[in-house]
């Protein structure tokens, strides 16, 4: 046996004799000794909080701050931009094996949580010069001890307490433990790379990095105890060495072929991710790293709150098998809920479940505002500045590939002079009336009134004649522009796209057409023309002779939905050819031609620039629909649904909100008029239509008075009832919110509780949750007879 296995195997065994006599973990005194041992052996040994796997800060405050400030220093000497944010490493790089220092933090920890809390230790797995083995299960024990071809059940170094859903009860890993193993002196293993999953459906893991660390004996969960079972295996076996190197190697070459990419991208959002771990973005915001790889090679992360898996995402880096190609690779979340600050980004709230580094820096730091993201980081694009002498030196006698092409398209470069451009005042589709009718309509009693206002604030009263004033600055949406409605499902967008299209039509609305009635161009995917759309504009009392529907021929007698960019010029001859003042765009999304990505910032662009540029050729106002996501917690245009060019290309964006006590309609954005315009409140009120085969039922949008909040007032209030909210009660809320009849709310119980019961809630849970819940009221009622008979939940709605 050579001198280093000697000193291994002695290691090994005193370490094992450590773990093994570990003392009870309130024994305060007991663990103090504890930590010096550990240090002792080698070990650089960090606290845990209770009951947890998220690591103890143990600094004081002075020595947090002070540190936090040297980080800051060397960040701003390196031309940081973004200095300020930068905080000291922490977590597992808190580990310690100065006995000293370890003291200072258990003071820490006992004043936080008391004399008699029990107390979780851990040890950094690189720092202690050892390869943990991390098994979830029996079944990936068996494979580990497959592989190494150890016969027999050998139990793991230390058994762990495994893991429990905390909303269903039931074990998500059980039978698990870590197998601990020495590295001896002279062998370094991969850096840049902590951790390696092996295997395919039963894959355990193995972590040897700095960043990486395990809970040891006496810490214990919620589900248990962690308990010594079995010994440190000495040094590390040959063949997971090799596997370990190998894969470190591999993983290296790829990210240096990646990253040998970035000379060759304009593009300095790329190169700041390719040189900023995620850990950096994720550790400010609360996340932990579960120590765990994927089988890609990555780390997997935690996110703040309770799940049923540790694996909340995978935080992707150079040289990973799956994103061989990128410098920067994203993070992709594999949970559904609980990821503040990236619940945009969930598949839940329309997103993709891929986050990129920008877009999570911008989440963490700048509430989702990218711009804002990019300017505090300095990842603007530097202008290219061009030495005039050069760029003419020898161009006369030089042709390009470009030359060739733009002389056998025609393209060339058109320059007109400001001067040669007439100013003209900004025409107003909507003009907004609602301060003039609620002054009127607050006048005393026996004054004269001279309303516009009678039962819509936000038109003028027959027999009140209307005149646009000389300079009009309470225009909402304007002529020959691109404007977005956007809100959730249910919250009556689409039915302030008929109220708007039937003031249109007969020359009622307060703007550039009052009192000249003018044709509209009504394009709808989603709803029915017969069912729904014509009993709501007969309803609004819109001229149903001046509303078109808008389809593309492909053949004889076959049509198709119209696809932008492509039918953007057929459109914009049959504006000219019918006068139309107003194109309406139900949902604004689903127009996207084939291979356009919604969320892709140019490919929105592709399709809605030429858009915008037919209103300004044509005079029309465009008004598309769009959704907002799921996501709580976000300003009104952050919601909307898809790239953030939805509402940068638009001119005017109009949001609608509904929480069940009122209904809120705000303006946000307004680039060519008053930002300042007052909120209103507004309802959709039933009715019935007289059809030729029977009558129907259907809504009537109007707005009833100035609003004492805004859709963003609204959002926060949203944001912190969910906070208050026990993940049960939000998906009652949610559910019932989004699948509830669209006038009356209401959902069949048995519906809410076996879609509850398939994301893992229990009946009696769900059912309590409805009984509970306070804010909103949550009513329910009987529905049926006999066999027949069950329950009707919904969301009472305030009136």
């Amino acid at each position: 046996m050579s001198d280093s296995t000697s000193r291994e195997a002695v290691r090994a065994e005193q370490l094992t004799k450590l773990l093994a006599d570990a003392p009870k973990p309130d024994d305060h005194e007991g663990v103090r000794d504890y930590l010096h041992d550990l240090a002792a052996q080698g070990c650089a040994v960090l606290l845990v909080m209770p009951n947890s796997k998220k690591p103890f800060d143990g600094r004081t405050v002075r020595v947090r701050n002070s540190a936090d400030r040297a980080a800051q220093k060397i960040a701003r000497e390196a031309g940081q931009r973004d200095w300020r944010r930068v905080k000291s490493a922490s977590g597992v790089h808190l580990a310690s094996d100065d006995p000293v220092v370890l003291d200072g933090y258990l003071a820490q920890y006992v004043a936080v949580f008391g004399e008699a809390v029990p107390i979780n230790v851990a040890v950094a797995v690189g720092r202690s010069r050892l390869v943990v083995v991390d098994c979830d299960t029996a079944s990936q024990r068996a494979a580990f001890l497959a592989d190494a071809q150890v016969p027999g059940d050998i139990a793991p170094t230390v058994r762990s307490p495994g893991a429990v859903d905390p909303v269903t009860g039931n074990w998500v890993h059980k039978d698990g433990g870590h197998y601990y193993f020495t590295v001896p002196e002279g062998l370094e293993l991969p850096t840049g790379i902590e951790s390696v999953s092996i295997g395919d459906e039963e894959a355990y893991s193995a972590f040897w990095g700095p960043g990486k660390y395990v809970l040891v004996p006496p810490s214990v969960r919620a589900e248990g105890p962690y308990e010594r079972a079995g010994s440190v295996y000495g040094e590390l076996p040959d063949w997971l060495r090799d596997h370990i190197v190998d894969f470190g190697r591999l993983r290296a070459e790829r990210a240096e072929r990646s990253r040998g990419r970035l000379p060759s991208i304009d593009d300095p959002v790329a190169q700041w991710g390719a040189v900023t771990p995620w850990a950096t973005i994720l550790d400010a915001a609360g996340w932990v790293c579960t120590g765990v790889a994927d089988n890609c090679g990555c780390d997997t992360w935690t996110a703040p709150g309770d799940h049923a898996s540790e694996k909340s995402a995978t935080a992707h880096e150079p040289g990973c098998t799956r994103w061989t190609d990128s410098p920067d690779p994203p993070l992709h979340l594999w949970t559904d809920h609980d990821v503040d600050p990236l619940g945009a980004f969930l598949p839940s709230a329309e997103g993709t479940g891929t986050v990129s580094r920008l877009q999570a820096y911008a989440a963490v730091h700048h509430d989702n505002n990218i711009g804002a993201a990019m300017e505090a980081l300095g990842l603007h694009r530097e202008p290219v500045t061009l030495d005039a002498g050069r760029l003419n030196e020898g161009r006369d006698n030089m042709e390009t590939d470009s030359d060739q092409n733009a002389a056998s398209s025609g393209r060339r470069v058109q320059v007109t002079w400001a001067s040669d451009i007439q100013p003209e005042p900004v025409p107003w589709l909507w003009v907004d009336v609602t301060r003039q009718n609620t002054w009127s309509a607050d006048k005393p009693a026996g004054t004269t009134p001279d309303a516009f206002f009678i039962e819509d604030i936000a038109c003028v009263a027959d027999g009140h004649p209307w005149f646009p004033p000389e300079v009009e600055d309470d225009g909402r949406i304007a002529c020959g522009m691109l404007s977005i409605a956007a809100g959730r499902e249910g919250t009556g967008k689409s039915s302030f796209a008929i109220w708007l299209t039937s003031k249109i039509t007969r020359g009622t609305l307060p703007g550039a057409y009052y009192g000249t009635p003018r044709k509209v161009f009504y394009l709808a995917t989603e709803d029915s023309w017969k069912h729904t759309l014509v009993p709501r504009l007969i309803a609004a009392g819109a001229d149903l002779s001046m509303v078109g529907r808008i389809d593309v021929v492909v053949r004889a007698g076959s049509t198709v939905t119209l696809s932008l960019p492509d039918d953007t010029a057929l459109l914009t001859q049959e504006i000219i050819d019918h006068g139309v003042a107003l194109v309406v765009v139900d949902p604004l999304m689903s127009t996207l031609g084939k291979g356009l990505d919604a969320n892709g910032s140019r490919d929105v662009r592709t399709a809605l620039e030429p858009l915008a540029a037919m209103a300004d050729q044509t005079g029309a106002a465009v008004v598309g629909i769009a959704h907002f996501n799921k996501a709580s917690g976000l300003d009104a245009l952050s919601r909307i649904t898809g790239s953030g060019a939805f509402k940068d290309v638009a001119r005017a964006v109009l949001v609608f909100a509904d929480d069940g006590e009122q209904r809120v309609f705000t303006q946000p954005k307004n680039s060519v008029g008053r930002y300042d315009l007052p909120s209103l409140n507004y309802e959709i009120r039933g009715a019935v239509v007289d059809t030729p085969t029977g009558k129907t039922s259907t809504g009537v949008f109007r707005f009833t008075r100035v609003a004492d909040r805004s859709v963003d007032d609204m959002l926060a209030d949203e944001r912190g009832r969910r906070k208050r909210r026990n993940g049960v009660t939000a998906f009652v809320i949610d559910y019932l919110t989004l699948h509830g009849d669209e006038k009356t709310g209401e959902v069949d119980a048995a519906e809410v509780i076996a879609a509850g019961e398939e994301r893992g809630y229990k009946r009696k849970q769900i059912i309590d949750a409805r009984s509970r819940c306070t804010d909103p009221e949550i009513c329910t009622r009987k529905d049926g007879f006999g066999e027949n008979a069950g329950n009707i939940w919904w969301i009472r709605r305030i009136e």
